[in-house]
């Protein structure tokens, strides 16, 4: 049968392609090909952002353990609903009146309003209770009474989404989501160790948060410290697990702050008594909905919403990233939930046009071992944000530079990509994952990969990775 001269054209072009396809394709034959990957469950797709189209993809609609890469995700979405500009506040206020005497007649509330960078490291925040005090003094209040409540009705009180795992609970990483937040929801406790065979010495907490430690830690002859924070929510007692090195001086390891509106309203009267402004009463936490009159007597702002999504993404930081999602349902819900949140971003990324059948999403972080998310989901949300999003440059600048800063200071160093991938890592155990964008060949790519079960050091697929990345187009 002869072929007519348009089918010899299409041929021409199909094998063409293939042709092309092949060439393209030679990085990822080799990489696929490692035998630490031969158990693996690989989601992989760099397309070129101009044209729209995959230049090479494997497994692109398997959806996989995304770890961290989650908060691409999360911070995408809250930056796109809330806006760059966006604070997060926190309100002094009173239920009563200050007398002639200064006497504030009445409760004074910390109402919170989901700010996760109050007291936060990351901001350098460390004056903000002696800016509270002030403001009371210049209000005239010399004494209070009533009680310092912290008003944490805005949320629910599930402050960890439901499928973390247990061992993740109490460790700063895994700090539950509330309200009224404060120095990181973290606490950092400091160690002292002597010979092997021997128990490790509390010294310090800081911030002391009057918490039990059960410390069942070993001082072994090892290299490294092994410890981690166990304990619920609410709950005052932590666990101590693992093992220290021998012989150290001062080991530092960091947990939760179990019910930090509790904490931040104890802490308050501390420091307000410390600058001489008497309480006639005690801290107290507030889930209910205020139904007395309540005047203002001082408004805290947060950073706004870009300078905290850069450390969400270049730091990696849960805490920043759960606090983020939750706080998304309250564009629906008068009190925060993560379940409404959860819909609210797939509702969201839906009507964008952007297939959400690969989405299973369970928090905002990606420290759920449940999330499931497929590479083609990924890259669909960057190369919306940088095609249609009027938060582009925002976004782009949230990202770490590989080879240069925040958690991929180390990936693709020394390579021809070193400073030129904008991009957000993910891992925990047996899973390493990588996207963003890519600058290459005048080119600009976006790109999601993500190894679920490797075998093997992670250092040698974290090589495989920068491998894959240099060589692809090539």
């Amino acid at each position: 049968m002869k072929l007519s001269k348009i089918h010899i054209t299409l041929l021409f072009f199909v094998s063409f392609s293939f042709i092309i396809q092949g060439q393209t394709n030679n990085a990822l034959k080799t990489f696929v090909a490692d035998t630490s990957l031969r158990h693996a469950q690989i989601s992989f797709t760099i397309r070129d952002v101009a044209s729209n189209s995959a230049v090479i993809s494997y497994n692109s609609q398997k959806s996989c353990t995304p770890a961290s890469v989650t908060k691409l995700i999360t911070t995408a979405t809250a930056l796109e609903i809330l806006g760059p500009e966006y604070r997060f506040k926190t309100i002094l206020e009173t239920d009563g009146y200050v007398d002639p005497e200064g006497t504030l007649q009445g409760n004074l509330y910390i109402t919170g309003n989901g700010d996760p960078t109050l007291g936060s490291k990351y901001f350098k925040d460390t004056i903000f209770i002696q800016t509270w005090i002030s403001q009371l003094k210049e209000k005239g209040i010399r004494n209070i009474y009533g009680n310092i409540m912290a008003d944490a009705s805005l949320y629910d009180q599930q402050p960890v989404p439901v499928l973390w795992l247990r061992e993740d609970l109490g460790n700063y990483y895994g700090a539950g989501v509330f309200p009224v937040a404060v120095f990181d929801n973290t606490t950092l406790i400091s160690l002292k160790s002597k010979q092997s065979g021997s128990k490790p010495e509390i010294i310090k907490t800081f911030p002391d948060v009057g918490y039990f430690y059960e410390n069942n830690l070993s001082v072994i002859s090892c290299k490294k410290d092994n410890i981690c924070v166990l304990g619920e929510p609410y709950n005052t007692q932590r666990t101590l697990q693992g093992t220290v090195r021998e012989n150290q001086n001062i080991i530092n390891v960091k947990g939760d702050i179990s019910n930090p509106p509790l904490f931040l309203a104890q802490y308050f009267g501390e420091k307000l008594k410390e600058a001489g402004i008497s309480i006639n009463g005690q801290a107290e936490v507030s889930y209910t909905k205020p139904q007395e009159k309540r005047f203002i007597i001082y408004t805290h702002q947060s950073p706004p919403l870009s300078e905290i999504i850069k450390v969400t993404n270049v730091f990696s930081n849960n805490n920043f990233a759960e606090h983020l999602l939750k706080h998304l349902s309250l564009q629906k819900d008068s009190t925060a939930n993560f379940d409404s949140a959860l819909k609210l971003v797939r509702d969201f990324w839906m009507e964008k046009g952007i297939d959400v059948s690969g989405l299973f999403m369970y928090d905002g972080s990606g420290l759920s071992p449940k999330n499931a998310i497929c590479a083609d989901f990924i890259t669909d949300i960057l190369a919306y944000m940088k095609q249609k999003s009027s938060y582009v440059t925002t976004f782009y600048a949230s990202l770490p530079i590989a080879g240069k800063n925040g958690t991929v200071e180390f990936f693709l160093k020394d390579t021809s990509l070193s400073g030129k991938v904008h991009v957000k890592s993910g891992s925990f155990r047996n899973v390493q994952c990588y996207a963003g964008y890519i600058s290459k060949n005048n080119k600009e790519y976006v790109f999601c990969i993500m190894i679920n079960n490797f075998i093997g050091e992670r250092k040698k697929v974290v090589q495989l990775v920068e491998q894959l990345l240099n060589n692809f187009g090539e």
